[in-house]
C-alpha cells in the first residue's frame, strides 16, 4: 500500500531514514491486523489509529513496541541502485564478481550506439553480430555495461563503514568482471570463453593492501549441506472427540444480548465491551414512542415546567419533523431547545470521545474557568478527529451537567458536590452466568430471555414493568460463562436520612431534537428530553436491562467488600445521564423528587434485584 502511495523516488528518499519506514511497515501491520480481527473498515481504522497514537497505553503489549532500534541491527536485503545515499557497519556484496550477460542477438534484434565519427546514436539491426558493423556495435554496447557495472560496484563497495566482505569465484566470461581490475591489478584480462585463473594463481603477497583473502575449501559447496531427516514410522490420527463443544459457554455482554434488537451487526469486540451501543440502535418512530412511554411508566408521566412531553417524544421520530409539530409555536423558539451540545457529532466515536472526558474531569471544578479541564477536552477531541472548534460547546456542556440537579429520588444532588474520592469510573466487571454445579452437561442451565424478563414480570415498580418484561422476552439470550461489562460512573450520594447510597450512572450521548422537512437538524436541548421521551429510548435501546445488570455487578461488589452490606441500606439506584439533554442551573425551579429533563432516575427494587441475581446466578432450564 505505502509503495501504491509514493512514487518510486518517494519511497526511495523515506527509505533512506531507515527507522521510520521500518516504523511505517510496522505500523501498517498493527492497523491490518486490528482491520482484520475487529473487522473494521477504513474509516474505523483511522480511528482507532488515531486514539492510539494520541493517547498510547500505559503498558502496551510487546508487538506495540517499535522494532526499528533492531532493524538497524537486523539484516537488510537491498538492491546496490536502493543503497545509494545509505551506509551501513557490514556490507557483503555476494553477486559483484558477475559480469554483464552477454547479450544475444535472439534476445536484443536491434543495438543503440553511435559509430565512430556520428554525430548521434543509431540503431544498428544487423542479423550477425560477429564481424562488421554488427560485432563492433555489439562490443561498444558490452564496454558500456561494463563502465556502468563498474560505477555500480563503487557505489555498493562504498557504502560499508567497518567491514566489507566480497565474494569472487573463477568461471567463463568475466572479461568484464567489475572487481577483477581493483582486486587483480597486476592480471592481465581474460579472454572471452576462457577460464578466469585469477583465483589460482593468487597467493598471499598478492592481496591488496588493506584486504584479507580466504580461501574455501574445494568441498565446500557440499560440506555441512542440510537434509531433512528421514521418516521413521507411519502417522496416525490422534484421538477424535467424542462429543461437542458447548457452544453456549463463552463471554456475553449487554451488547450481544441486545443488538439483535437493533439489526445491526456487532465486530467481535464489541459484542464484549456492553458499554454504549447508543450508534447501534436506531431512534424508534413517533408513535411507538409515545405508545411506550404510556404503557411503561406505571403512572402519568410529569413532564418539566416548560417543556412539552409530545415534543420530547417528537424529537426522537426517524422521519421529517417540522419545529413546529408539537406546539403551536415553533420549539426552536424556545432556549430550552437548544442545548450546547445540540451540534455536536453523533455516533460511536463521538460518544466515546465525551466518554474520556467524564472519566477524567472533576465537576467540583468550573468546567468553563479550569485550563486543565480545557486542555483535557482539546486532547480528546483531536485524539477522536473532531474538529477543536467544538470546544467552547463540550466546555458549556460540561459545565451545565455539573450544576444539574439530578431530580428523583436524588433531588437536588449535583455532581458538582461530588468529590474525586467517592467516585469510581469504568468500573469493570466480569459475573459468572449459570455457574451453579449439576449433575451433569445435560442438565446444565442457561441464562435465557426468560429468565432474565421475569423480575422485571414480578416485580413491577417504577417506570418498567410487565410490557418491558414481554419486549425482553423477545431477545434471543441462551448464554453460560460469563457477562462482562464496564460501568461508566459509581458514586455515593446522601439519601433523605444523611447516609451515603451507593449508584451507578451511564452516560448517554442520544440526540433526540427537532428536523427540518427535509431531515435537517433544527434544535435538540433540554426540551425534548422530558420524562415520556427519556423512558421510550430507554425501552428502545433495552437500557433497562443494562441498568439492573449494573446494579446487579454493583450488588455482588459491594456484598463482597463493604461489611455488614444490605441491599436494603446501602443500594441507591441508578442514573441514566442524557448528556444533550441536561438543562444546568435553569432545573432548579423543579420541587423536591421531581423529574428533570436529560436525567432519568429510579431507586432500586431489592426484591427485583435479588430476583435478577438469581436468574443470573441459576439460569434456567
Amino acid at each position: 500500500m505505502l509503495a501504491e502511495l509514493l512514487e518510486g523516488e518517494g519511497l526511495g528518499r523515506l527509505s533512506q531514514s531507515g527507522r521510520l519506514l521500518a516504523d511505517l511497515q510496522q505500523c501498517a501491520e498493527l492497523v491490518q491486523e486490528q482491520m482484520h480481527n475487529e473487522q473494521l473498515g477504513a474509516v474505523a481504522a483511522a480511528d482507532w489509529l488515531r486514539r492510539r497514537r494520541r493517547h498510547p497505553p500505559n503498558d502496551p503489549p510487546e508487538r506495540h513496541q517499535p522494532h526499528s532500534d533492531a532493524v538497524e541491527s537486523a539484516v537488510r536485503v537491498v538492491t546496490v541502485h536502493r543503497s545509494k545515499g545509505l551506509e551501513f557497519p557490514v556490507v557483503i556484496c555476494p553477486y559483484l564478481w558477475q559480469a554483464p550477460p552477454a547479450a544475444t542477438s535472439a534476445a536484443n534484434p536491434g543495438v543503440r550506439w553511435t559509430p565512430p565519427g556520428a554525430a548521434g546514436p543509431s540503431l544498428d539491426i544487423s542479423v550477425n553480430q560477429r564481424w562488421g558493423v554488427g560485432r563492433e556495435a555489439r562490443q561498444q554496447k558490452h564496454e558500456a555495461e561494463a563502465q556502468e557495472a563498474e560505477r555500480l560496484a563503487y557505489v555498493a563497495l562504498t557504502r560499508a563503514m567497518q567491514l566489507l566482505v566480497l565474494v569472487y569465484g573463477p568461471s567463463q566470461d568475466q572479461e568484464a568482471n567489475p572487481l577483477r581490475p581493483w582486486l587483480f591489478p597486476g592480471q592481465p584480462l581474460s579472454e572471452p570463453g576462457a577460464d578466469d585463473s585469477s583465483t589460482q594463481v593468487l597467493g598471499p603477497g598478492d592481496a591488496l593492501s588493506g584486504l584479507s583473502w580466504i580461501q574455501l575449501p574445494a568441498q565446500a559447496d557440499v560440506l555441512g549441506r542440510w537434509q531433512s531427516p528421514p521418516r521413521h514410522g507411519t502417522l496416525h490420527t490422534g484421538p477424535v472427540p467424542q462429543r461437542l463443544l458447548d457452544g453456549n459457554w463463552g463471554r456475553s455482554s449487554y451488547s450481544s444480548w441486545t443488538h439483535h434488537s437493533s439489526g445491526a451487526a456487532l465486530a467481535p469486540a464489541a459484542l464484549e465491551d456492553g458499554r454504549e451501543t447508543d450508534a447501534n440502535t436506531a431512534a424508534p418512530p413517533i408513535e411507538a414512542m409515545i405508545e411506550a412511554a404510556a404503557s411503561a411508566t406505571s403512572g402519568p408521566a410529569t413532564s418539566q415546567p416548560g417543556t412539552s412531553g409530545q415534543a420530547g417524544s417528537n424529537a426522537a421520530t426517524s422521519g421529517p419533523v417540522t419545529s413546529g409539530s408539537a406546539n403551536s409555536d415553533p420549539a426552536s423558539s424556545d432556549p430550552d431547545a437548544h442545548g450546547p451540545l445540540q451540534d455536536f457529532p453523533r455516533g460511536a466515536s463521538a460518544g466515546d470521545c465525551l466518554h474520556r472526558i467524564l472519566e477524567q474531569v472533576d465537576h467540583q471544578r468550573r468546567a468553563v474557568a479550569d485550563p486543565a479541564t480545557a486542555a483535557l477536552v482539546e486532547l480528546e477531541l483531536g485524539r477522536a478527529g473532531i474538529d477543536l472548534e467544538q470546544r467552547d460547546a463540550v466546555l458549556a456542556g460540561l459545565e451545565q451537567l455539573r450544576l444539574t440537579p439530578m431530580g428523583g429520588p436524588l433531588g437536588s444532588f449535583r455532581l458538582a458536590e461530588l468529590p474525586l474520592t467517592r467516585r469510581l469510573n469504568e468500573m469493570n466487571f466480569d459475573l459468572p452466568l449459570a455457574s451453579e454445579p449439576r449433575a451433569s452437561q445435560q442438565d446444565s442451565p442457561l441464562v435465557r430471555a426468560a429468565g432474565l424478563a421475569a423480575p422485571f414480570r414480578d416485580h413491577p415498580s417504577g417506570a418498567f414493568g410487565a410490557t418491558y418484561a414481554s419486549q425482553l422476552e423477545q431477545l434471543p439470550v441462551a448464554s453460560r460463562g460469563f457477562l462482562t461489562g464496564s460501568i461508566d460512573l459509581v458514586f455515593t450520594a446522601p439519601a433523605a436520612a444523611g447516609e451515603l447510597r451507593w449508584w451507578v450512572a451511564d452516560w448517554k450521548s442520544n440526540w433526540l431534537g427537532e428536523r427540518g422537512e427535509n431531515g435537517q437538524p433544527l434544535a435538540c436541548g433540554p426540551l425534548h428530553y422530558g420524562p415520556p421521551a427519556m423512558a421510550a429510548l430507554m425501552a428502545a435501546n433495552h437500557y433497562p436491562l443494562q441498568a439492573h445488570l449494573y446494579l446487579v455487578a454493583l450488588h455482588r461488589y459491594l456484598r463482597w467488600r463493604l461489611p455488614g452490606y444490605s441491599p436494603e441500606r446501602d443500594l441507591g439506584g441508578y442514573v441514566y445521564v442524557f448528556l444533550r439533554g441536561v438543562p444546568g442551573e435553569r432545573a432548579q425551579a423543579a420541587g423536591p423528587g421531581a423529574a428533570v429533563p436529560g436525567m432519568f432516575v429510579e431507586a432500586v427494587d431489592p426484591d427485583r434485584l435479588l430476583a435478577l441475581d438469581a436468574a443470573l446466578r441459576e439460569g434456567q432450564p
